[in-house]
C-alpha cells in the first residue's frame, strides 16, 4: 500500500486510489486486503481456524469472542471498501458476495454436523457472518445499512445463545445434547429465552435478526442476484433446524433434570445477565425502524470518501499549521 501510494494514511489513499482506479495494481491490492479480512472475518475458504478454536474457550469469554471478534473482520471490510478504496471494484465485491454465500452454506452445514451446543453456535458464527458480508459484497447503500444493522443484532444475540449455552451445560456438567436434558422442566424461563434468540437468529420476524435479512434479500431481488439470495433463505431454514436441535437435546428431551445442578449459586445471575441481553433484542427487534435509520445514516457516511477526506486533511492542515 505504501508502495502503491505513497501512504498509509487513509484520507490520502482515498484520494490517490481514485486517481488510480485504472492501475490493476488497485485492483490486486483490494484482493489481497480481501484474502486478510476474509481470514479475519471467517469467510470461506479462510475460516479453518475458528469452529474448532471457539468450543475450548471458557463460556464467558467465547460469548465475547463470538460477539466481537469477527465483526472486527467485517468492520474493516466496511471501512476500507467502503471509504478507503475506489466504489467500482465491482469484481471484489461479486467475490466476497460469492464467498459469502458460501460461507452461509457450509457454515450452517456444519452447524448441523455437530451434536454439542458450542460447536453448533460456533458454525453459526460462521453462517451469520455470510449474511453479513453478503450485504456488503451487494454494496449498496442499502444493503451497507442492513449489514450494520446485522452487525449489531448478531453481536448480541450470539453472545447471549453462547451464555444460555453455558448456564445449560453448567446446570447438566456438559454442552453434548446426548448427555443433556430437560431444561425445559426445571428452568422454564432459560427456555423462552433460549427460543427468543434462537428464532431471532434465524431470522423470524419481528425479531432483530428478521429485519435485516429481510433488507438483504430485498436488495439481492432488486439486483437480480436470485441464487444469492436463494442461498441465504436456505441457509435461514437451516439456522432453524439446528437452533431446535439444540432446543429438543437440551431443553426438551431426555430426562437427565434429576442430574442438575440446581444448587449451583452462580446460573440465577448468568440468566439475569441473558435477560438483559435478549430484552435489548427486543427492543432492536420491535423498534427496527428506528435502528435502520440509524444504520442508514452510517451507511451514507460510510460511503462519502469525499467528505472523509476533505475533513480529515483540513484537519491535518491545520494541526500543521
Amino acid at each position: 500500500t505504501y508502495s502503491l501510494f505513497g501512504t498509509l494514511n487513509f484520507a490520502d489513499i482515498a484520494v490517490r486510489s481514485r486517481e488510480m482506479s485504472d492501475d490493476p495494481r488497485v485492483m490486486l491490492l483490494a484482493l489481497l486486503f480481501c484474502a486478510v479480512f476474509a481470514t479475519k472475518s471467517g469467510l470461506f475458504p479462510l475460516y479453518f481456524w475458528l469452529p474448532n478454536s471457539y468450543p475450548t474457550l471458557p463460556i464467558p469469554v467465547a460469548a465475547l469472542f463470538s460477539g466481537m471478534l469477527t465483526k472486527v473482520g467485517i468492520y474493516v471490510f466496511l471501512r476500507i471498501f467502503g471509504t478507503v478504496l475506489p466504489h467500482d471494484l465491482e469484481m471484489v465485491h461479486y467475490l466476497i458476495a460469492w464467498m459469502a454465500a458460501a460461507t452461509m452454506i457450509f457454515g450452517v452445514f456444519g452447524a448441523i454436523s455437530r451434536n454439542f451446543i458450542r460447536g453448533i453456535l460456533s458454525f453459526h458464527i460462521l453462517s451469520q457472518v455470510g449474511f453479513i458480508l453478503l450485504a456488503v459484497g451487494l454494496f449498496t447503500p442499502l444493503s451497507l445499512a442492513a449489514a450494520i444493522f446485522y452487525i449489531v443484532h448478531h453481536i448480541i444475540v450470539k453472545s447471549s445463545l453462547f451464555l444460555i449455552g453455558g448456564v445449560g451445560a453448567l446446570l447438566n456438567k456438559t454442552d453434548d445434547l446426548d448427555k443433556m436434558g430437560y431444561l425445559w422442566k426445571y428452568v422454564p424461563f432459560l427456555g423462552v429465552l433460549f427460543l427468543i434468540q434462537a428464532l431471532s437468529l434465524a431470522g423470524i420476524p419481528p425479531l432483530s435478526g428478521f429485519w435485516g435479512k429481510y433488507l438483504i434479500i430485498v436488495e439481492g431481488m432488486r439486483l437480480r442476484e436470485y441464487a444469492l439470495v436463494g442461498a441465504s433463505v436456505v441457509a435461514s431454514i437451516l439456522t432453524l433446524f439446528s437452533m431446535l436441535k439444540i432446543w429438543y437435546g437440551a431443553f426438551w428431551a431426555h430426562d437427565g433434570a434429576s442430574g442438575l445442578l440446581l444448587t449451583d449459586k452462580r446460573w440465577p445471575g448468568l440468566i439475569a445477565v441473558i435477560a438483559g441481553m435478549t430484552a435489548l433484542s427486543l427492543v432492536i427487534g420491535f423498534g427496527a425502524q428506528v435502528f435502520l435509520e440509524i444504520a442508514d445514516e452510517a451507511a451514507q457516511s460510510l460511503l462519502d470518501w469525499q467528505g472523509y477526506a476533505d475533513l480529515v486533511l483540513s484537519i491535518q492542515g491545520k494541526d500543521a499549521l
